[in-house]
């Protein structure tokens, strides 16, 4: 280790003390799943544990792990083995959901405690195979049809537990064609321009990009710097042979941020802002903010379609505990950050609802499309699934009603147009309506009544769609 020059590491083993360090975890949390304070939920964790064996093994492997149990110490060259591995798998289970501090009531979480769940489960399904076998040897003293019929029955039960196993489970474990990891990485990277600084946060943004930089060689250019770990002293010595242009200040080269920036100094903000460009955030200093025109030029070109190839819509692949489906969410709000943070610098503007912002506000509102566009997925029952927030719904209703209010009261008018911004305000605005309770709306509910008495057939006369 005090050689080796690896490409990431986490911690300091040169030293005996650095090794410790790293291998008791004391630095991400020693006997705990997760850094934090929560307290673990041993029964919890425990009642999760059983319903996850019995969805993915099923009562039938559960029945013949309790034969196996109670027949094994009749079978002296089985006995020790079975029993061995009985302690093991309950005493891995107990420490493990013991330490476990982790909210297995979200879909995600609980998916990562199935994820440590595979070990003790293929244990059981040997146990559970074992069991079969006690059953036959029962039948060996009986006489040879007893026998024949017996060994078949088994063989019959094998084939069809082996066989419902993989009919549930085969689509779910086929991942040959799954990229979506490895396309998630790429378009972080494609977003970073030439010999830039890209900061990530989090597993997912690191680890994909990391692989992609140090394994397939894509984008050398960029240096990737995981912020969870420039804040330990072994930082520098253990990762500087990696880094090209890792230097500060900031605008001495270009860096961007995603998903966040983790800090707990607020200084910083003092002179520099997170500007959205496609996925990434750019760290901008104040001193040389973006005209709107020259943003929207930029972002316009960019690439910010995560779902491209991405088949989001199959639950059955992507349930809410899979990493994929968390891609889905954050991709989600990404594709709205561009026009919404286009929409704030035009609406400071103290002119914006004169006409000679409207064209600089259609191209805000066609960025809204856009990303709408690519993030309403219709599923196979006809019903339409939402990769993001309800409140972009809201959002992309006000820069429509902005346009609607422009070409009604501003000359030159033009109530065709002005009707057409309606009615997506509208349609918009009901979408937010019904994916939230419906608090603090009166005031659009006014705005719409108002666009529906003046157009009746807003919402259902094809000359008001775009």
């Amino acid at each position: 280790a005090y050689f080796a020059k690896s490409p990431s590491t986490w911690g300091d083993q040169r030293t005996l003390t650095g090794f410790w360090k790293h291998f008791t975890r004391e630095e991400y949390g020693t006997w705990r799943l997760t850094a934090d304070n929560r307290p673990s939920d041993l029964f919890g964790n425990l009642g999760t544990y059983f319903q996850d064996m019995v969805y993915e093994l099923g009562l039938p492997t559960l029945l013949f792990l309790i034969i196996c149990l109670l027949s094994a110490w009749r079978f002296s060259q089985i006995r020790m083995v079975v029993y061995t591995y009985a302690i093991t798998v309950l005493g891995y289970v107990l420490f493990f959901c013991n330490q476990a501090n982790i909210d297995h009531s979200r879909a995600l979480m609980k998916g990562v405690l199935e994820r440590f769940w595979m070990q003790s489960n293929i244990v059981v399904s040997v146990l559970a195979g074992t069991g079969l076998w006690c059953i036959q040897q029962v039948a060996v003293d009986s006489s040879e049809n007893i026998r024949k019929f017996t060994k078949g029955i088994l063989l019959l039960i094998a084939i069809l537990t082996a066989s419902s196993q993989i009919k549930q489970n085969y689509k779910v474990c086929d991942l040959s064609n799954n990229l979506i990891m490895h396309d998630y990485g790429r378009k972080l990277l494609d977003a970073a321009p030439k010999n830039a600084i890209l900061m990530v946060e989090g597993d997912m943004p690191s680890l994909t990009t990391r692989y992609l930089r140090f394994c397939e060689y894509y984008r050398p250019d960029v240096d990737i710097v995981d912020q969870e770990l420039i804040g330990f002293p072994w930082f520098k010595p253990m990762h500087q042979h990696i880094f090209r242009q890792y230097i500060f200040p900031f605008d001495r080269i270009p860096l961007y941020i995603y998903p966040f920036m983790k800090h707990s100094d607020e200084e910083w903000k003092s002179y520099y802002d997170l500007v959205p460009v496609s996925a990434l955030y750019e760290v901008r200093a104040k001193s040389n903010p973006y005209e709107v025109s020259s943003y929207l030029d930029i972002v316009e070109k960019q690439d910010y379609n995560f779902n491209a190839n991405m088949d989001y819509c199959d639950a059955v692949l992507y349930p809410e505990r899979s990493w994929e489906y968390v891609i889905a969410e954050s991709c989600g709000h990404t594709a709205f950050f561009t026009p919404e943070h286009a929409h704030r610098i035009i609406t400071a503007q103290s002119e914006h609802m004169k006409p000679a912002s409207r064209s600089t506000m259609h191209r805000i509102f066609m960025l809204y499309k856009r990303a709408m566009k690519t993030l309403n997925i219709e599923e196979e029952n006809g019903l339409s699934r939402h990769l993001y927030g309800a409140d972009h719904n809201k959002n992309y209703g006000v820069m429509a009603y902005l346009l609607y209010t422009s070409y009604l009261n501003y000359a030159p008018r033009d109530e065709l147009i002005a009707a057409k911004y309606g009615r997506i305000m509208c349609e918009q605005w009901e979408t937010y309506f019904s994916r939230t309770s419906g608090k603090d709306t009166d005031g659009l509910r006014r705005v719409m009544k108002d666009a529906v008495r003046r157009f009746p057939d807003l919402l259902s006369d094809d000359k008001y769609s775009f």
